[in-house]
């Protein structure tokens, strides 16, 4: 159905897809949107040639349950778990989680309404995007961003084939003008 109607395909992600490896006790979390990231991408590859766009929309930290709920179920979950390893990481996630949930477990008064905008804005828009991060700050952008870049330099790092800092930028600015869609991506032949 949604090839003959040449629709839209939205998933529902996170920055904690990108940001993944830099958060304790979000392991099952973050794992679970990494790989929405890596379906998204995919699925968008394959649908492309049948005409349906596919995107991920990566909410940052705005106001809901996510916390308070993740939280309540730590705390009644952890008479029943020894932690051997990082028991000193563990007590002060739950120690944070108590105080949150003292507090009225509510992390940040901003309400999800940019993430409905673009939700709609990727079904419904003429050009939509691949990826779509919806933030309430400028901080939680900074650290998305900048994980993802890491990342990049890692893989980069010190290997037979590492491009140099200068074609790294190159690479960026051609990226930068397919997004912008002054130019097409064009693989070329293999060296």
């Amino acid at each position: 159905m949604v090839i003959e109607s040449k629709g839209r395909i939205v998933n529902i992600s996170s920055i904690a897809g990108t940001l993944s490896g830099g958060l304790h006790g979000y392991g099952m979390h973050v794992m679970s949107k990494h790989a929405v990231e890596a379906y998204t991408d995919q699925l968008a590859f394959e649908m492309d040639t049948l005409d349906v766009k596919v995107s991920a929309v990566e909410p940052g930290n705005y106001r809901s349950d996510i916390g308070a709920s993740r939280c309540k179920r730590m705390i009644a979950n952890n008479a029943n778990r020894k932690y051997v390893y990082f028991s000193d990481v563990m007590q002060e996630y739950l120690d944070g989680c108590k105080e949150y949930i003292a507090e009225g477990g509510v992390s940040t008064d901003t309400p999800p309404d940019r993430v409905v905008d673009a939700i709609q804005h990727a079904l419904f828009s003429d050009s939509p995007k691949e990826h779509y991060l919806v933030v309430p700050e400028q901080f939680q952008a900074m650290i998305t961003i900048g994980k993802a870049l890491e990342e990049l330099l890692h893989l980069n790092h010190d290997h037979e084939h590492s491009y140099t800092r200068g074609q790294l930028i190159e690479m960026m600015d051609e990226e930068w003008a397919i997004l912008k869609g002054e130019q097409s991506r064009n693989w070329g032949p293999e060296d």
